[in-house]
């Protein structure tokens, strides 16, 4: 008998383990690699992928698989080995890595349901659980109670068993054509909708069922009845929204893309596995060296995968992609239905489409033929996935074009700090793009001191010379970006009396009042209340509101520019699927004269018309304790400032900021990205910060504030003794210390924080060692490798 090898889906166990089942003589001719399975485990029935079959294990009294969901694999033996890599880099639970790759719409839901057991004695009751009921049928028929039913249980008179469905299934629609004998002398005379239908069916061939009147509808069904009519299902691909922009037609490259386009060509023609990374200014024409390129890898008959940061920006190149390759392209991102991913990735799948557009998850389309991946954007945090497994999508996608021999390009503006710190040391061959496509000159920075502007008299938000160029913009009919990366009406809300802070009691932290809608909410766990009215301490009614969200901004914009038609992008305004589509289009069609928008707008919007380009406040960021927030402001400030005179038109940026004097702000202002990472990089290294060690970050959650502590206690000792007893050398230990979102939704966090530069040897001996060991109960270890942020 044959044994596989089983990665089951237990979110209770932390690491790569597998598990052996045997495979029972009825199974073995349907069962491959990759497939998910159905297998009991302890008492429970789980869901498993098969990672290998054997004819032997050393294994005694393997159980058998119980079921088997897919007669073809979902998952290759490409994305076995990248799941086992991700498993052991990112120290997780295989099963999870697999259901990574998955839509949400193939991933499966449990049911209970119940069946007679031995020990039932009630015919009535054996007659009707002979079949697998769940317990609102249960209920119906017997009139039980939940403690009957766990009497039931208890006795053995009813036996659980949990049984899976899929989330989503594939879409349908019925065809209606007419039989090939098919005559008007089969239909009554009177039967007037029937004859009406037969004359269509006669004229146009076919008819979609799903879309005729109720009247048609019932005719159609007299009709299949009598053999008029034959009714067929067919699929159909359910598509998402898409933005209706006229691409640009660019004849020519300048001569530092026709470079890079070489370059990259060179790796393509030689099938080499290489690392690229595209340094190119705001409008330097990326975009068209991605196109062109994809162009060269359908012509090789392989295929492209390229991901955006955000959701909001995939329409936008979608749109270039699909302008330029109709229907060779698929979308992939967590903005569609369930429906549409399941869709998507259908076609995808079975080889309909050549080029995916996505996000972060889009890196494990199931091509069979991938020869380019393409981030765009590489520097973005949304790249790293926060949920468990906790990876990065650079990383992930440079093992895998690795393991197929493929390319992998990292396009930004603004490159992440490690990026250029291994292009320099030869991990990535560095490609620059220095200047704007259409020739046109990065548009000037002018900084304003806000302090400076308080002194002088001036308490607006809006500094004198960026109301002036939006003045001046307005008049000439030109439109005008505003960005501020914080949502919102008042960040904080006190009592002017007693001091009184309203604040989150889960998770202990300042709540946001939205003035739209007149409440207060936490932006972790979305506790809410109505905005007060006085203060619950003192029952004064001097209350302040104070700090500035998109949604204050856009308020006092209104006030300013009462004649101005205003737009904000936000994640509040963004609340539907096509809010952005809406945005964009509205924006582009000049419906809009000024938009407001948090990090959303501060790459992807390429608008001719756009020449002042206000940053209300470029320090915000500055104050978060993170070792990255002078390079995200740097980034920021960048891409954002990158909006304006974009076309013909001369373009102004106004930065308003409280700390002129930060190297950040100063460099950003100048666009002297060099000098920036040379002073920033000295930083690190007197820190022993990334690029120069390598983190892993542990947190130590539970419910009860002081269990927490001693089980972080508990995790410090256990890697210090790590440390000591297999003698890793170059590594330091940190904590354990409170996390900066001490509470969060009723829980409390510690962290302990390993920075090493033998991140290989750490690796190998947490996963061969099982870490974390187990803790008290209630209390979780979460592990990120390679975190982005301390906080």
């Amino acid at each position: 008998m044959k044994i596989a090898e089983v990665a089951v889906d237990c979110p209770t166990k932390q690491l790569n383990k597998v598990y052996h089942y045997l495979v029972p003589p009825h199974l073995s001719k349907i069962l491959s690699y990759g497939a998910r399975v159905i297998v009991p485990f302890g008492r429970q029935r789980m869901l498993g992928y098969v990672i290998d079959i054997k004819g032997q294990s050393e294994v005694e009294n393997l159980k058998q698989i119980i079921d088997v969901l897919d007669a073809d694999p979902l998952i290759g033996d490409d994305m076995i080995k990248l799941g086992k890599w991700m498993a052991h880099r990112y120290i997780t639970n295989l099963a999870v890595c697999f259901n990574a790759m998955l839509p949400a719409g193939l991933k499966t839901n449990t049911i209970e349901k119940y069946v007679a057991g031995n020990s039932c004695t009630n015919e009535e009751l054996k007659a009707f659980m002979s079949k697998p009921r769940t317990l609102g049928e249960l209920a119906k028929k017997f009139n039980v109670s939940s403690d009957d039913v766990a009497c039931y249980i208890k006795e053995k008179v009813l036996v659980k068993h949990k049984f899976f469905q899929q989330k989503s299934s594939k879409k349908y629609i019925d065809i209606l054509s007419l039989n090939a004998r098919s005559s008007k002398n089969q239909i009554t005379k009177g039967a007037f909708r029937q004859h009406q239908l037969f004359e269509v069916l006669q004229n146009q061939g076919e008819v979609v069922y799903q879309k005729l009147p109720t009247e048609l509808k019932r005719a159609a069904n007299t009709l299949v009845e009598k053999g008029v009519v034959q009714r067929n299902k067919t699929q159909v691909f359910r598509e998402p929204d898409s933005i209706n922009i006229k691409e640009k037609v660019i004849s020519d490259l300048t001569a530092h893309q026709k470079k890079a386009y070489e370059m990259i060509s060179e790796s393509l023609n030689k099938h080499k596995q290489d690392n690229f990374l595209l340094w190119g200014v705001t409008g330097s024409g990326k975009t068209e060296i991605y196109l062109r390129l994809a162009q060269k890898i359908i012509t090789q008959n392989k295929q492209v995968i390229v991901l955006v940061p955000e959701i909001s920006l995939t329409p936008l190149m979608v749109n270039r992609f699909k302008s330029r390759f109709k229907d060779d392209v698929a979308v992939l991102h967590s903005g569609l239905s369930q429906g549409e991913k399941l869709d998507q990735w259908q076609k995808i799948n079975e080889g309909k489409v050549k080029v995916v557009v996505g996000a972060r998850s889009a890196v494990f389309a199931p091509f069979k033929n991938l020869g380019l991946i393409i981030i765009d954007e590489e520097h973005e945090n949304t790249y790293k996935q926060e949920e468990n497994p906790k990876y990065n999508t650079v990383e992930v996608a440079k093992k895998r074009v690795k393991l197929l021999g493929g390319v992998l390009i990292l396009g930004s503006a603004t490159p992440a700090l490690e990026s250029i710190y291994k292009a320099q040391k030869g991990e990535y061959k560095l490609l620059k793009l220095p200047k704007r496509a259409n020739s046109r000159p990065m548009p000037k920075i002018d900084v304003i001191d806000m302090k400076q502007e308080l002194t002088e008299g001036n308490r607006s938000v809006f500094s004198r010379k960026l109301l002036n160029h939006i003045n001046n913009s307005l008049d000439n009919n030109e439109q005008v970006v505003l960005f501020l990366n914080r949502r919102g009406f008042s960040t904080t809300t006190l009592c002017r009396k007693c001091g009184f802070t309203f604040k989150c009691p889960s998770c202990d932290l300042t709540l946001t009042s939205h003035d739209s809608g007149n409440y207060m909410v936490c932006h972790y766990c979305h506790y809410q209340i109505a905005n007060p009215s006085k203060c619950p301490s003192c029952k004064s009614i001097h209350l302040a509101f104070n700090g500035i969200g998109t949604e204050k901004l856009q308020k006092k914009v209104q006030e300013t520019f009462p004649h101005s038609r205003v737009l904000r992008m936000d994640v509040d305004t963004m609340s539907s699927k096509d809010s952005y589509n809406k945005v964009y289009q509205q924006f582009a069609n000049g419906q809009v004269d000024i938009l407001i928008g948090t990090q959303m707008i501060a790459k992807g919007f390429d608008f001719p018309n756009v020449t002042t380009v206000g940053i209300v406040i470029a320090d915000m960021g500055l104050n978060i304790p993170d070792f990255r927030s002078a390079e995200k402001t740097f980034q920021l400030v960048t891409q954002v400032a990158g909006r304006a005179g974009r076309d013909e038109k001369e373009g102004k940026v106004i930065l308003q900021t409280y700390s002129p004097e930060h190297y950040s702000i100063e460099h950003s202002s100048s666009y002297e990205y060099m000098d920036f990472y040379t002073k920033e990089l000295k930083i690190r290294e007197a820190l022993n910060y990334p690029p120069f060690a390598h983190m892993i970050k542990f947190d130590i959650i539970a419910s009860q504030e002081e269990k927490v502590r001693s089980e972080a206690e508990k995790v410090s000792f256990a890697l210090k003794e790590i440390l000591q007893n297999h003698k890793i050398k170059k590594s330091e230990i940190l904590g354990p210390v409170m996390s900066p979102r001490y509470k969060l939704r009723n829980n409390y966090r510690w962290q302990v924080i390993l920075k090493t530069k033998d991140l290989k040897q750490w690796l190998d001996v947490l996963n061969k060692a099982n870490f974390p060991y187990k803790f008290s109960k209630g209390v979780r270890v979460s592990i990120d490798v390679d975190p982005l942020t301390t906080t």
